[in-house]
């Protein structure tokens, strides 16, 4: 038996074991009696469990929180499958709902994350 290295996704035939960029925006949806500081800690908590299985799957990328923990851009580069996989437990999160996404293959492997694991930043975005 032999395994159909592309995959469609989008429209889009991509190989399934390439390296790969994902990047999706979302809203987070915290309950309203969340405090800042209890918001903080979901995030907190959200990049701890990131760091400890992204490694694990070899996916790198960068978190960004923005306005008041209410929106969220994450980038997500690793292999293909390994990204795609990670991606649709993401969209299924409960705490946010993503508005926007877009990848692709990444040429030469380009990748900007190689060495950071999941890096993490506040914007005033």
């Amino acid at each position: 038996m032999t395994i159909d290295k592309k995959v469609w996704y989008e429209n889009k035939r991509y190989k399934l074991f390439s390296p790969f960029r994902l990047t999706y925006k979302s809203y987070f949806i915290l309950p309203e009696n969340y405090s800042y500081k209890r918001k903080l800690k979901e995030v907190e908590n959200i990049i701890n469990f990131s760091e400890k299985n992204n490694n694990r799957i070899r996916i790198a990328g960068e978190l960004i929180v923005c306005q008041g923990i209410t929106f969220v851009k994450q980038i997500l580069e690793g292999e293909k499958m390994n990204v795609l996989e990670l991606y649709n437990s993401i969209y299924n999160d409960n705490r946010h709902i993503v508005y926007s996404m877009k990848c692709h293959d990444i040429e030469n492997n380009e990748r900007h994350y190689r060495n950071w694991g999941m890096k993490f930043r506040f914007s005033q975005l």
